[in-house]
């Protein structure tokens, strides 16, 4: 009896650590950082795809990382602005970041439509690449 004891002292501890974490809202460099993964991944995603076998064969993974991208999208909804410097260093450290993915993954789109079966895998990404405007 006296062994159970600390194991389940270790497993409600280690439920409460977990508890603890989800609780801490992330942070916008966390956010972003997890939002330009999944963008860097689609585009490598989109680089292995050279004819129709490969354009098919990309769509599961594509769709697991654009679920990835929007869940993080959804989420920096819900963490509150920051403010003047922070801000600032946000943009400064980020922006050049999602330029650059931007122009890899619109080459990439560009190319891989033209690929037999590849505008099917692209337009599974729509969802990805839509400004909330165009959606409502």
């Amino acid at each position: 009896m006296t062994r159970s004891i600390p194991r389940i002292a270790l497993g409600l501890g280690g439920v409460l650590f977990a508890m603890a974490a989800l609780a801490q809202e992330p942070t916008h460099e966390e956010v972003l950082g997890k939002m330009l993964g999944s963008l860097q991944q689609i585009g490598k995603t989109l680089e292995g795809i050279n004819d129709e076998s490969t354009a098919t064969g990309a769509r599961p993974e594509l769709k697991k990382l654009a679920d990835e991208f929007k869940a993080m999208r959804k989420l920096s909804e819900t963490i509150a602005p920051p403010t003047g410097e922070a801000r600032e260093k946000i943009q400064k450290t980020w922006a050049p970041k999602f330029v650059e993915v931007r122009k890899v993954l619109e080459a990439e789109l560009a190319r891989v439509r033209r690929v037999p079966g590849g505008k099917e895998t692209v337009e599974d990404l729509r969802d990805v690449f839509e400004t909330n405007e165009k959606k409502k």
